[in-house]
């Protein structure tokens, strides 16, 4: 959907973008982002989400924000190999168990919601993971057979 997203702003939502992208690209099976993963974020926060958690992940993107700042380049307008770098050694450190500040809390959250949304949705589940809703042979009526006592 092109729509402008209901909870984050045009800069948060483009920064997830290209978290996600980044994070679960386009491989022989879609993306994160072809997924709708984004979108799905954005309304978990606009329709789920209370004022608290609101507030708790515009302050996470401002920081991470920060913290994916590159020589004074904002991530998201990082080459890709550079875009890259950036990401896998800032989620390096984001699990490393030395490493416990805020916003690697709030980043390892934010990665297990990615995550999960993308393999819940009908292309993470049916394409990546090869989900099968009746695994073997359908057969869409069968007759009830009465039990006797």
């Amino acid at each position: 959907s092109n729509s402008a997203p209901a909870f984050y702003s045009e800069d948060e939502f483009a920064l997830i973008s290209r978290v996600c992208d980044l994070t679960i690209p386009n491989t022989d099976t879609p993306g994160a982002v072809r997924a709708g993963v984004p979108q799905y974020l954005d309304v978990l926060f606009s329709e789920w989400a209370n004022a608290g958690t609101q507030a708790s992940e515009r302050d996470f993107l401002s920081a991470l924000q920060k913290g994916l700042t590159d020589k004074d380049i904002p991530f998201i307008h990082l080459p890709d190999e550079r875009a890259h770098q950036v990401l896998t050694e800032f989620d390096r450190k984001a699990f490393a168990s030395s490493d416990d500040n805020r916003l690697a809390g709030a980043y390892r959250q934010f990665k297990q919601r990615m995550t999960q949304a993308y393999f819940s949705s009908e292309k993470g589940a049916l394409l990546e993971l090869e989900w099968l809703a009746t695994p073997g042979k359908w057969i869409p009526s069968l007759p009830l057979q009465e039990t006797t006592g």
